[in-house]
């Protein structure tokens, strides 16, 4: 997914005694091309103050450690190739045309009731703490809020101040793993780590950003989760580079996600390059693919229409809860939207009900 970029450093002088990036040394020399170069590999994108050498005083390594050498001692290597994992096979994961986000508060008071679905809803609605794991106490009992049978799935398309701090969250809590928590095994899936790659973003973060995702695709894995891989790119290199690497999975992998929100950009434009892009690697590939972010009948035809009218897509927003529970009307007319809400999705997923012609 293209994002919009950092505000950057331009001013950027790299504190003494931390490795900035030389072309003549750099690992991924091969993979920046032409673009590689001071001021291109300026390594602060942060618009704070540049944190301390070797690490910042929050102790989360991010865009704004000038020291190369910590970045790439949590990776350890740039390749993609060691990714190994399987998914739930999809006759045993079955997935709807359409997947509403949910936003739990503790037994969803607001006055919906929930059919037997399959949902979704993201990290940050468990936890708004960026220095802490999940600790709210009803999460760990998160299943018991919806109707037997349903479905759960977790997403990381949250802001970067909450997912970043996941990368060293577990040692300070004493956790082998920051999948070991017992909130996660509420989810039937668990989509990897969004690390969001910038349009502005130095080459050497893009990389280690695509990377740092696929890490936690393995860790999610590890600890016993039906992981779903997640699409992270800004240039078509790192889009290939992500498909070849999920590709080496084939046998193992049925499912993947793809993240098409739009922010702060020309949001018509963007979308529509990012869905041809998309198309040109993913439609020989036979996975299904759940979508985050697509929200109008237009966005969802356009898709559909490059994509020569496949039916593997699964659109997965917070329109129908979002819209429900703001109506000032009695439950009972909330629950009804909500479920009237689902309908029209699945409606529009299936191809029915689309309107004639692409909006801009």
């Amino acid at each position: 997914m293209v994002l919009p970029g950092h505000p950057a450093n331009k001013n950027f002088t790299p504190p003494e005694g931390t490795s900035q990036p030389k072309c003549d040394t750099c690992l991924a020399k091969s993979l920046c091309g032409p673009s590689c170069g001071y001021p291109q590999c300026a390594w602060c994108m942060c618009s704070q103050d540049p944190c301390s050498p070797g690490g910042s005083g929050c102790g989360v390594v991010c865009r704004a450690n000038h020291d190369l050498d910590v970045h790439l001692a949590n990776v350890n290597s740039l390749d993609l190739t060691p990714f190994q994992v399987a998914q739930t096979p999809a006759d045993k994961f079955l997935l709807p045309r359409y997947i509403p986000k949910v936003i739990p508060s503790g037994g969803f008071p607001l006055g919906i009731s929930l059919p037997k679905w399959t949902y979704g809803m993201s990290y940050h609605t468990l936890t708004n703490r960026q220095d802490v794991i999940v600790d709210r106490a009803w999460a760990t009992h998160l299943r018991d809020m919806f109707p037997p049978g349903s479905q759960l799935i977790l997403d990381f398309f949250s802001p970067d101040t909450i997912v970043d701090p996941i990368w060293h969250l577990y040692s300070k809590h004493g956790l082998r793993s920051f999948w070991d928590q017992a909130v996660f095994k509420n989810f039937d899936g668990i989509i990897t780590v969004n690390h969001s790659i910038y349009m502005d973003d130095p080459m050497m973060q893009r990389w280690i950003s695509l990377k740092r995702t696929f890490i936690s695709a393995q860790e999610i894995y590890d600890a016993g989760h039906n992981v779903i891989p997640m699409l992270c790119w800004s240039s078509e290199l790192e889009l290939q580079r992500a498909i070849e690497a999920i590709a080496g999975q084939m046998e193992n992998v049925n499912t993947i996600a793809v993240q098409l929100h739009m922010i702060d950009i020309d949001r018509v434009a963007a979308l529509k390059y990012n869905i041809e892009t998309l198309a040109k690697y993913l439609k020989p590939m036979p996975w299904r693919i759940i979508v985050n972010g697509l929200t109008s009948a237009w966005a969802i035809k356009e898709l559909r229409n490059v994509f020569d009218g496949d039916s593997r897509f699964t659109f997965m927003n917070t329109n129908a809860w979002m819209s429900a529970v703001k109506l000032n009307v009695a439950n009972e007319l909330k629950t009804d939207y909500f479920h009237r809400t689902i309908d029209r999705y699945t409606n529009w997923g299936n191809g029915v009900d689309l309107p004639k012609d692409v909006v801009d």
